[in-house]
C-alpha cells in the first residue's frame, strides 16, 4: 500500500482536527486551555469557537468552569464533567 497506513487514504487529519486535539488535550491533561494561543498556534482566528464558548455558557452557569476571555478553566470539584466539556469541541461527535 505504497508504504501508508490504509486510514490515512479514508481519514485524513485536517488543520482544524490537530487544533481541537490540542484543544481537547489541554482540557482533559492540564483542566485549562487559552484557546486564542491555541487558535494562534495553528492559524485559526479565536473567533472560530465562538459557537463553543456560546455551548460552555451553560457549564459555567453550572458552576462547573470559567471562561475568561478566551480562557477555560475547569473547576477542581468538577473535574470529572471534563470529559462533557470536551465533547463540545468535538467536531466527530454532532
Amino acid at each position: 500500500l505504497e508504504g501508508k497506513l490504509p486510514i490515512r487514504k479514508y481519514c485524513p487529519i485536517t488543520p482544524e482536527d490537530k487544533l481541537r486535539a490540542e484543544i481537547i488535550e489541554r482540557l482533559m491533561c492540564y483542566f485549562q486551555v487559552d484557546i486564542r494561543a491555541c487558535c494562534d498556534k495553528h492559524g485559526f482566528d479565536p473567533s472560530f469557537f465562538a459557537l463553543e464558548l456560546e455551548r460552555l455558557k451553560t457549564y459555567e452557569a453550572f458552576g462547573f468552569l470559567d471562561i475568561a476571555d478566551s480562557f477555560i478553566t475547569l473547576k477542581p470539584e468538577a473535574r470529572l464533567m471534563a470529559r462533557n466539556v470536551c465533547a463540545v469541541f468535538d467536531t466527530y461527535l454532532r
